[in-house]
């Protein structure tokens, strides 16, 4: 399929995140280049990258090449073909909308069919399995959470801390709290987290913030952010590096701070035990994603006990919990960090 499709395929940018550089190309760049907005790191022209991927319709397939016949029972919770269990070879499939996305470690080439457009969250969020694959190859760890990084800072790149919780904990409207207030950030809802011979960084994937249509934080205040609604119940805003460096590409991980909306709103931050801090990522990152979900949760218990973990209340008031943060930065911090930069 991809041989079949590449010759003709118009190149769009393609992305990079951590070590992972990803190429595209396109049989319907109309349905496909809106992709290239939504990286938060896109590719620059040149690049050697690891990742080929061919994007079309399954219209654009010559009739000599027969898709596999594929059925429900063949796959296992998140669309992913169980009958590969043997092979390198990643494949999902959603029935529903003619979605096919296949990668082959081996050779690095991946393909992505579909019957139609991709739809509003794909279009902010694109390829989530594919990203995730390919980090986990790459030696890292594809995190539900987001990355935040207090202002001011001195370090090449700035400090900061991992925000984790399920979803409608708080994670997007805590980062754009914190983006008021001259923060910064590597991502919202996903990063790309690596281990290095001085801890772990969180690496950027996407560019776009999402938030309820009533969120209590409102988007940055920015000519240059773009804001629209998918589907019916949340905005996505994008970001970029230009964006007075609300967005950056890298993030050096000193915390771990798991939100926990249960806990009373006055409740001070404490502490948890890595094995707390994976137990509790582990749901929201774990069961979003097709394949390797015990490499995912090593990886992440090996970046709890290499960080400082907290769990954190959510306050009343936005205001609280970005001071929270600023105190939690400020304590995981190492005393010479300047002199790792």
């Amino acid at each position: 399929m991809h041989a079949a499709l590449a010759d003709r395929a118009v190149a769009c940018r393609g992305a990079a995140w951590g070590p992972v550089a990803l190429s595209h190309r396109s049989t319907r760049p109309q349905w496909f280049q809106h992709f290239d907005r939504a990286w938060a790191n896109p590719l620059p022209e040149g690049t050697a990258t690891d990742v080929d991927l061919v994007s079309g319709s399954w219209e654009d397939l010559p009739a000599s090449i027969r898709p596999l016949a594929l059925h429900a029972g063949d796959l296992g919770h998140r669309q992913e073909l169980r009958s590969t269990v043997d092979s390198p070879v990643r494949l999902v499939w959603d029935s529903v909308v003619g979605h096919v996305l296949a990668w082959d470690p081996d050779s690095g080439v991946a393909v992505l069919l579909r019957n139609g457009p991709p739809d509003g969250y794909e279009q902010v969020s694109p390829l989530r399995f594919l990203v995730h694959w390919t980090t986990l190859a790459a030696g890292g760890v594809l995190v539900h959470g987001a990355a935040v990084s207090p202002p001011d800072q001195a370090d090449d790149p700035p400090r900061g801390t991992v925000i984790l919780g399920e979803a409608g904990y708080g994670k997007s409207t805590t980062t754009m709290a914190c983006l008021a207030r001259g923060w910064h950030t590597c991502g919202d809802d996903a990063i790309a987290a690596f281990p290095h011979d001085r801890g772990w960084s969180a690496h950027s994937v996407y560019a776009a913030v999402k938030t309820k249509l009533n969120a209590d934080e409102p988007p940055p205040a920015s000519a240059e952010v773009v804001t629209w609604r998918i589907h019916g119940t949340k905005r996505a805003h994008l970001l970029s590096s230009a964006h007075d460096g609300m967005l950056v590409p890298t993030i050096q991980v000193d915390s771990m701070v798991a939100l926990n909306p249960n806990l009373p709103a006055t409740a001070h931050w404490r502490p948890l035990q890595a094995a707390e801090m994976r137990n509790k990522v582990a749901p929201s990152t774990v069961g979003g994603l097709a394949y390797d979900h015990l490499s995912v949760l090593r990886r992440i218990g090996q970046m709890a006990s290499e960080t400082a973990c907290v769990e954190l209340a959510r306050r009343s008031e936005l205001h609280r919990t970005v001071a929270d943060l600023a105190e939690i930065c400020d304590a995981a911090r190492p005393n010479h960090s300047s002199s790792h930069a």
